[in-house]
């Protein structure tokens, strides 16, 4: 599975220079915000809670509260993978779109 940590590693914003890549990004996300913050809710509230039960069990509740935090992020990492595949699919009608009016 391939991490996109910037706008320039996801492939279809990669050719493109670095003030269209941000507008086609804004403008593709706002199309999709809607689900995505239902997703990144659904995702932190499983990730943050199993976390603490997890390091509680284990670790007292000072560990609970630190694989919190440890869960907190890694639910962070999924939900912004999340978001770059829901956006890729907008990105490409986009990019069509406006490659044929040019």
């Amino acid at each position: 599975m391939k991490l996109y940590w910037t706008y320039n590693s996801i492939p279809e914003l990669a050719d493109l220079p670095k003030d269209k890549r941000k507008e086609v990004w804004a403008t593709c996300h706002r199309k999709m915000l809607h689900r995505y913050i239902w997703v990144a809710c659904v995702i932190g509230a499983v990730c943050v809670p199993a976390g603490m039960i997890i390091g509680e069990s284990y670790f007292g509740r000072i560990g609970g509260i630190i694989e919190a935090m440890i869960a907190g992020g890694i639910g962070g990492l999924i939900i912004g993978e999340v978001k770059v595949a829901m956006t890729r699919p907008h990105i490409r009608e986009y990019l069509i779109s406006h490659e044929k009016t040019n």
